[in-house]
């Protein structure tokens, strides 16, 4: 079993492990913060990026 074998069913495994729900919940966090990420960088108000992304302005602010 090469590298990505062994990374991939870690992953898999992982999956498993957290859930489905859950997993969806953080890919979502993680989607809206690259979101956040993208919209500061283009100057964007941080309370109108939080009304976006439905994260809070402490998380914005932190990213």
């Amino acid at each position: 079993m090469g590298i990505e074998e062994f990374l991939l069913d870690r992953a898999y495994k992982k999956g498993f492990e957290i859930g489905y729900k859950e997993g969806r919940e953080i890919g979502k966090k993680e989607v809206n913060e690259e979101m956040a990420i993208s919209m500061k960088e283009h100057n964007l108000a941080v309370k109108l990026i939080a009304n976006c992304t439905g994260l809070s302005i402490k998380e914005i602010e932190e990213l």
